[in-house]
């Protein structure tokens, strides 16, 4: 019989070797994933295109396959200071860096090479999956008025094989912290170019480039390239406190922050020296004027501090 919709887990593991199983268990390496959705099989089909006396179809062969998992995660800090959240592992795979201090904060930051590879392990409809060398793209953190914050990710893996198996009996999720709200008493203004301001709401991806190989004598997923945008809508400012449409058609570069969380250990930041604002339109927020900015978050004269993600 099917089983429910709503039974779902996840575990992830990092590997020492790509795409060889690690193993992730349920007691050390269970994830706290929303909004999950797999694509148990992403298969690649080649058309046979032969001659034939009749019409119709021929069959198609498989020339590729791989596995999807996209989902959200909590947006909260750790819980104690220098102490990797525990969505450490799942930012990794998307291409950042981890650099702990010790008792002070966990930034990530974007990179280019050297990205590690995953196990995933998601149980739904009564069966396994396994997903193996898994990278992906950080698809969204999303910071909204009224809301709860979360990050997006989607991860392309390595086909590891389906089975029949029950979730694990013990999930160990004691190290994801509960997000709080966005409001005026969790989280603080934005500061844009040196504005700081009130926002309605802020969104971003990573925009990796994600792909799939399958060579002769090599299959693997690399990430190829990023293009990491955004947005924020904030109360339309006086052209005199800041001009965002000459910063436009200036093509100005600046500095982006914003904090939220109310406790240290559990406080998200994230920021940026490099700012691009290539938009702004107006809005209608509850019959107020607001001010939509589109952001590009450029890699600055060194590379790969586009931004950063912080747990503080």
């Amino acid at each position: 019989m099917p089983g429910s919709t709503r039974v779902k887990a996840a575990l992830l593991k990092k590997e020492t070797t790509y795409g060889v199983d690690a193993m992730p268990v349920g007691n050390s390496n269970a994830i706290l994933l929303r909004n999950a959705n797999i694509t148990p099989l992403e298969a690649k089909m080649e058309a046979r295109d032969i001659a034939t006396p009749a019409l119709g179809h021929m069959e198609d062969i498989l020339v590729g396959q791989s596995m999807l998992l996209e989902a959200e995660l909590e947006f909260a800090g750790s819980g104690t200071l220098g102490v990797a959240p525990a969505w450490g592992l799942a930012l990794q795979l998307c291409s950042f860096a981890e650099v702990i201090t010790p008792d002070v904060s966990v930034e990530y930051n974007p990179i280019s090479a050297a990205v590690p590879s995953g196990t995933i392990y998601y149980y739904y409809a009564g069966k396994l999956h396994k997903l193996l060398g898994a990278r992906g793209d950080m698809t969204k953190i999303s910071v909204a008025a009224g809301k709860l914050p979360v990050m997006g990710v989607k991860y392309t893996a390595l086909y590891g094989g389906i089975a029949t198996a029950p979730p694990p009996g013990t999930l160990d999720l004691s190290a994801w912290q509960k997000p709080e709200g966005v409001n005026k008493a969790n989280t603080s203004m934005a500061n844009v170019h040196g504005l700081n301001t009130p926002f309605y709401e802020f969104e971003m991806q990573l925009a990796n480039t994600v792909v799939h190989r399958d060579l002769p004598g090599r299959e693997d997923v690399v990430i190829t390239d990023r293009a990491p945008v955004g947005s924020i809508v904030i109360p339309d400012p006086d052209l005199n406190s800041y001009n965002f449409f000459d910063a436009v058609r200036l093509a100005t570069v600046g500095a982006f922050s914003f904090l939220h969380g109310t406790t240290e250990g559990n406080q998200v930041n994230v920021n940026s020296n490099y700012l691009q604002v290539t938009g702004a339109s107006y809005e209608d927020r509850d019959k107020d004027v607001a001010l939509k900015l589109a952001l590009k978050f450029t890699h600055g004269p060194t590379g790969n501090n586009d931004f950063f993600i912080r747990s503080q």
